[in-house]
């Protein structure tokens, strides 16, 4: 077994929700079957008819398995980075992001100590604004798919491309890059964007990160490329198109 494995967000919140579901009902979790949080059985039951039970709301289990899921989150630290720490931590980011569709998070965990966070990342889309000065060749613009928006106020066209963000990435301070390092994490981020790819298509990754010249320069190693600079970050880009 390798010693780390990725856990979906996802999935983790799932996983508590049954557990406390079973609490609360006193039943065995194989027998609740769970497809989301609309559609919970017993038994070929719905959840909501039997509930509540001892004076618990299904919300209340939700809160409880919730609140179990960001304190294991909280178990991780990184120290070099507030930012990335926080995103973790904050039930309005990591947990509500989720649950709103807005980005999805991932956990890189240690099948050999205790499935510690060793690392995370999480993914969202979003359309890039390339800027006038950006430097992206128009050759790699056609393959990057981008498409050009009309600016109402000036009627100046705009150079749109649609990418997959990877919003936040960061290791613990448990680990070092001996033990997992970037490029480890990025093939866990890489195989993520690639299983999306399959059902809704796009060809362009997104990393945007302080402007620092050896952190640009570390991301440039695996194959990003800086376009721009947007808010005092660096933009940086790969192209994939694979059938």
């Amino acid at each position: 077994m390798e010693q780390f494995g990725i856990y979906a967000l996802q999935d983790l919140l799932r996983d508590f929700y049954i557990s406390e579901i079973g609490n609360a009902l006193k039943i065995d979790k194989n027998d609740i079957r769970y497809i989301n949080n609309q559609q919970i059985f017993i038994d070929s039951k719905p959840l909501d008819s039997l509930l509540p039970v001892g004076n618990i709301s299904k919300n209340q289990i939700f809160c409880n398995a919730e609140n179990r899921v960001l304190k294991y989150l909280n178990t991780f630290k990184c120290s070099k980075n507030d930012d990335v720490q926080d995103f973790l931590h904050s039930e309005e980011k990591v947990i509500r992001m989720q649950k709103q569709s807005l980005t999805r998070t991932y956990l890189i965990i240690d099948n050999e100590n205790d499935n510690s966070i060793a690392a995370y990342f999480a993914i969202s889309l979003k359309p890039v604004i390339l800027k006038k000065n950006n430097k992206i060749s128009k050759t790699k613009k056609k393959r990057m798919g981008f498409f050009t928006h009309k600016n109402e106020e000036n009627e100046d066209e705009i150079e749109i491309i649609l990418a997959y963000l990877i919003g936040q990435i960061g290791r613990s301070d448990t680990y070092k890059s001996s033990d997992i390092n970037l490029k480890k994490i990025l093939e866990f981020i890489f195989g993520v964007i690639n299983k999306i790819r399959e059902y809704i298509g796009g060809r362009t990754i997104l990393v945007e990160v302080n402007n620092e010249e050896k952190l640009v320069e570390l991301y440039e190693k695996y194959g990003f490329e800086f376009i721009q600079f947007e808010n005092d970050l660096s933009q940086l880009m790969q192209w994939v198109y694979h059938y």
